[in-house]
């Protein structure tokens, strides 16, 4: 995919949901508590990285330098079935036991 594509939907993206995040004074109190890590989502299907740097507000970047703090890895369907699931636990859950399931773990 074209970075440059990307990085422009990241920052549509970044304004839309600190914006959002505005409006919510108790999840960004929590969001706080995160200033200074940085999580990874990195999609497949299609071949995709962003990064998420917390501070005083979200930044959204398609490329980092450095060492994240966490890191989500799956297909792109998997994300959007997390975002759209009401139970985020539950959904997460399910993704896990089939990528354990997928990778041949006793446990999935």
């Amino acid at each position: 995919m074209d970075q440059t594509l990307i990085q422009a939907g990241l920052a549509a993206a970044q304004v839309t949901v600190n914006k959002a995040l505005g409006y919510d004074p108790a999840t960004q109190a929590k969001l706080i508590k995160l200033e200074g890590k940085t999580l990874g989502i990195h999609m497949s299907q299609p071949n995709v990285s962003i990064y998420v740097r917390f501070g005083d507000s979200l930044h959204l970047q398609a490329h980092f330098e450095g060492e994240t703090d966490t890191d989500l890895s799956g297909p792109a369907s998997a994300f959007i079935n997390l975002a759209r699931h009401d139970d985020k636990q539950a959904a997460l859950m399910k993704a896990i036991f089939r990528s354990a399931a997928q990778a041949n773990w006793p446990w999935g």
